[in-house]
């Protein structure tokens, strides 16, 4: 959830102009992520990678149709 959300934050804080708008999600994924990474190293790192290159594929799709 918060890989979807976190490029949109500080917009979103601008325009409810809220420092903390999200700030309890943004706070929760940090503790989550040191954990996980605590517990299974590199799983966060693995994670996004691959939600990248899902992004990409997803576009070079959308350009081939």
């Amino acid at each position: 959830m918060w890989e979807r959300v976190k490029s949109h934050i500080e917009q979103g804080r601008k325009m409810w102009n809220s420092k903390s708008f999200l700030s309890h999600l943004e706070k929760a994924s940090q503790r989550f992520e040191a954990w996980n990474e605590t517990r299974n190293p590199g799983n966060i790192a693995t994670m996004r990678k691959m939600m990248s290159d899902m992004e990409k594929q997803r576009k070079e799709q959308a350009k081939a149709a």
